[in-house]
C-alpha cells in the first residue's frame, strides 16, 4: 500500500470507527500503530470525511423522521379504533400515547441536535463528533428503553379491559386472546432486539473511536 492509500484509509477509519463492525483489530490497529511509529502523523482526506459525516447526519434526520412517521403511524391507528367506538378509555389510550410520542420526539431532537456537522473541518474535530454522536445515540437508547416500558404499561391494561368487556358478552377464544396481545408482543419483541443491536453497535464504535483518539494523545 502506497502513502496515498495509507492517508485514505486512515481518514477512513476516523470517521468509520474501523472495519468489519467496528472492531478496533484489523486496519484501524495497523493504522494506530502506524501513528505511533510515525515521526510525523499521516494527512487526512478532509473532503473524503465531509462527505462520510454528511451521511450520517443525513442518517441522523431519517431516523427522526422514521420515530415520527412511526408514531403517527400508532397515534392513528388507536384513534381509529376511539373514533369506532367512541369508548372513553379508547380515547383515554389514545391521547396518551399521543402524549408519550411527542414527549418521545421532543427528547430525541434535543438529544441529537448539534450533531449535523463538526465545529470545524480537521480531524480531530470530525473524530471529536463521532465520539458524541455515539454518546449521543447511547443516550437514545436509553430513553428508548424507558419509553418501551412505559408504552407497555400503557397498552396491556387497556387489552385485558377491553377483553374484559368482551368476555362479559361471549366466552374468549384462543383468537381473541391472540389477536389481542399477538400484534402487542411482536412489535415490543422487535423493538426490544433492535434496541439490543442499537446499543452493541454503539458501545462498539464508541470503544473503537475512544482508542483512536487515545493513540493520537500518545
Amino acid at each position: 500500500m502506497n502513502e496515498l492509500e495509507r492517508q485514505q484509509q486512515g481518514a477512513g477509519d476516523l470517521e468509520a470507527g474501523g472495519p468489519e463492525g467496528l472492531e478496533p483489530e484489523g486496519d484501524l490497529a495497523r493504522w494506530q500503530e502506524q501513528w505511533r511509529e510515525e515521526s510525523v502523523p499521516p494527512s487526512f482526506d478532509v473532503a473524503r470525511l465531509r462527505r462520510r459525516s454528511r451521511l450520517r447526519t443525513i442518517g441522523l434526520v431519517a431516523y427522526l423522521g422514521f420515530s415520527a412517521l412511526v408514531g403517527a403511524v400508532g397515534c392513528g391507528l388507536l384513534f381509529a379504533v376511539a373514533l369506532g367506538s367512541g369508548h372513553p378509555i379508547d380515547w383515554a389510550v389514545a391521547l396518551g400515547l399521543v402524549a408519550l410520542v411527542v414527549w418521545a420526539l421532543h427528547f430525541e431532537v434535543r438529544s441529537l441536535s448539534g450533531l449535523w456537522r463538526p465545529a470545524e473541518e480537521t480531524p480531530a474535530a470530525f473524530l471529536d463528533l463521532a465520539v458524541e454522536r455515539c454518546r449521543r445515540w447511547l443516550r437514545v437508547v436509553r430513553f428508548a428503553w424507558a419509553f418501551l416500558a412505559l408504552e407497555v404499561l400503557l397498552l396491556i391494561p387497556w387489552i385485558l379491559l377491553r377483553l374484559g368487556e368482551r368476555a362479559a358478552t361471549r366466552p374468549l377464544t384462543q383468537a381473541d386472546w391472540l389477536g389481542a396481545f399477538g400484534l402487542l408482543g411482536g412489535l415490543v419483541t422487535l423493538m426490544f432486539l433492535a434496541l439490543l443491536l442499537a446499543r452493541r453497535w454503539a458501545l462498539r464504535r464508541l470503544e473503537a473511536l475512544t482508542a483512536l483518539r487515545a493513540s493520537w494523545e500518545e
